[in-house]
């Protein structure tokens, strides 16, 4: 049998089996612990990356209305700038015409 002053010497060597038992599931539930921090961080920087690309893409879609409405007004002032030159130049022949029309009058009351 050890005596009394070996057995302290080895208590001091080997741990105590009450502090290992606690040391596990403490160490465990540290663990789990962080490992859910961890997730729920990560969870929350995707949550916040999903959000600002779905705040691009809308900015990215009212730019494309807004550059699509400008378009449609460009073609519409385009098409009413071509609606103008054309009835000026339908003017110009109309009087051209008329101009004509007037010069074979009076060569015609000449003769």
């Amino acid at each position: 049998m050890e005596s009394r002053h070996q057995a302290d010497d080895h208590a001091g060597h080997r741990p105590n089996r009450r502090n290992i038992n606690i040391m596990k599931p403490t160490s465990t539930i540290i663990i789990t612990l962080a490992i859910l921090l961890t997730a729920s961080c990560n969870r929350e920087k995707q949550v916040i990356d999903e959000n600002a690309e779905a705040t691009k893409d809308a900015i990215e879609n009212r730019q494309d209305d807004l550059d699509a409405a400008a378009d449609l007004e460009k073609a519409r002032i385009d098409a009413a700038e071509d609606a103008a030159q054309a009835q000026l130049e339908a003017d110009k022949k109309k009087a051209d015409a008329a101009a004509d029309a007037e010069k074979a009058r009076i060569d015609a009351i000449e003769q």
